[in-house]
């Protein structure tokens, strides 16, 4: 796998992981949090990451998703993984926000 694909695919693993803070994430336990979902399809090479903005309840409608074929050329996926990536850094920004105002 090409390098800076993989670099890709960390960040967005890691945001999603600061995000969810390996914490279970139902929104009647979080309130409203955001929820992120990662699927990995290894027999397609599919990565798809799903957000819920305000929590994870049953029958949620995600609020939007990202999906990267990853045996695609990094030159056709990179932009959508970027768009990805600043989407979750917004989210997880958003959130320390909301924390720190709750601190304060």
């Amino acid at each position: 796998m090409d390098l800076e694909k993989m670099q890709k695919v960390n960040e967005i693993l890691q945001l999603c992981f600061e995000i969810n803070r390996f914490e279970s994430r139902q929104q009647r336990l979080t309130e409203k949090k955001p929820t992120v979902f990662i699927h990995f399809c290894g027999h397609i090479a599919e990565l798809e990451i799903s957000v819920f903005q305000t929590g994870w309840y049953a029958y949620a409608t995600k609020d939007i998703k990202f999906k990267f074929y990853l045996d695609k050329p990094f030159d056709e996926i990179k932009h959508h993984m970027e768009k990805c990536i600043a989407y979750l850094n917004e989210l997880k920004e958003r959130e320390n926000d909301e924390c720190l105002q709750q601190v304060i």
